[in-house]
């Protein structure tokens, strides 16, 4: 028997954020050996693959064309929501328990595990609990004492909801059917186009030694007194920038970013495990997370069902998760370099050159823009 507990009280209850590309040997893969390939290829987006970086002043630095008319390239796009979609029509509905937040997972004399929800139900004697609830996993105690850190950096979610119309045209013409970034040190923003043709954005904000609570002072005020203080805090950028963020509408969500050490580990424990962020959470600056999460599921997937066939079902599930400590450490030293280049200094092109080495070696062409005259 094989039950999903969610925490959502339904399927479209709220947005699952803005989109985001799936790469070949993680995301894509996981939905290969699903099956769901051709599903997927219904929803994917290969023209919302151009992603252009600036600096605070406007000049183009770096530009990913992504691919041309009738090409696609390698890390096509899908909006959250489709994505959390196309994976719950794949399962039978009646798997899924909706409206049910875990407080806590119990053990029992003989190794199965009850569960305890905030809505005071109890479900018993479970031989195998995956955690895969989040940052604040609460079933991640159950192998670790070790909790996420506050990695330094702030998100504050914003949206374009309808860019329509001729005041719109700069906004529309900057960001394209693609994705924008604008750095300096310790400070940017990017807009990202999602499949419905609303912009949502993000400003990013960095400090080594702050706590996030200064974040709280844009939602304890009017939205648009909000806002202002956010445009505030980029005073001498680009007026074509400045243009996105004044451009946004509706309220400001303040998202403080956590990670694990890159080397986190747990202490295996039969009948529990952990996927996703509840394992190895990091900072998006390497965009692998649902990539990660999706590839953790596809191996522990095919590590249960042949510790099932063969009887060692907890042996299996231990060596899957020393896999998944290896491809971890990897992507979160990744991750953690990428988030170093975005808070040294102002000068984009000189912190982003050993990344776009590798990129331009992984896509076989130049990707830092003309000189500008």
């Amino acid at each position: 028997m094989l039950d999903i507990f969610e925490y959502d009280p339904s399927a479209d209850y709220r947005p699952q954020g803005g989109s985001l590309d799936l790469h070949e040997h993680s995301g894509q893969y996981a939905l290969c050996e699903a099956n769901l390939w051709p599903e997927f290829l219904k929803y994917a987006r290969y023209d919302s693959q151009e992603a252009k970086t600036f600096d605070k002043h406007g000049s183009l630095i770096i530009q990913d064309r992504g691919t041309s008319e009738g090409e696609k390239g390698t890390k096509p796009q899908i909006d959250r929501t489709e994505l959390r979609n196309l994976l719950l029509q794949s399962i039978d509905p009646g798997m899924v328990r909706w409206g049910f937040t875990l407080s806590k997972v119990e053990p029992n004399s003989d190794n199965t595990y009850d569960l305890h929800f905030k809505n005071g139900q109890i479900e018993h004697d479970y031989d195998l609990v995956v955690g895969a609830d989040g940052t604040w996993s609460r079933v991640r105690p159950l192998v670790t004492l070790a909790v996420p850190f506050y990695s330094g950096l702030c998100f504050i979610e914003m949206n374009i909801p309808k860019p329509e119309g001729s005041n719109y045209d700069s906004v529309n013409a900057l960001i394209g059917r693609g994705t924008i970034y604008a750095f300096v040190a310790s400070q940017g923003m990017y807009a990202q186009r999602l499949s419905d043709n609303s912009v949502r954005v993000y400003a990013m904000f960095y400090s080594a030694t702050e706590d996030h609570a200064w974040a709280e002072q844009f939602i304890e005020c009017p939205v648009e007194q909000a806002r202002s203080k956010i445009i505030e805090q980029f005073q001498g950028w680009a007026p074509m920038l400045l243009g996105v963020l004044r451009a946004t509408e509706g309220p400001l969500v303040p998202r403080p970013l956590y990670m694990f050490p890159v080397d986190h580990k747990w202490e295996a424990r039969p009948g529990v495990t952990l996927i996703g962020d509840a394992g190895h959470v990091m900072t998006p600056a390497a965009g692998e997370g649902v990539d990660m999460a999706m590839w953790d599921g596809a191996e522990l997937a095919k590590a249960i069902v042949t510790g099932i066939k063969e009887g060692n079902l907890y042996e299996k599930v231990q060596a899957s998760e020393l896999e998944l400590f290896e491809r971890a450490e990897d992507s979160a030293r990744g991750t953690e370099r990428n988030l170093r280049t975005f808070v040294s200094s102002d000068d984009v092109r000189e912190n982003f050159k050993d990344i776009m080495r590798e990129q331009e070696q992984a896509v076989g062409r130049s990707l830092w823009a003309e000189p500008q005259i």
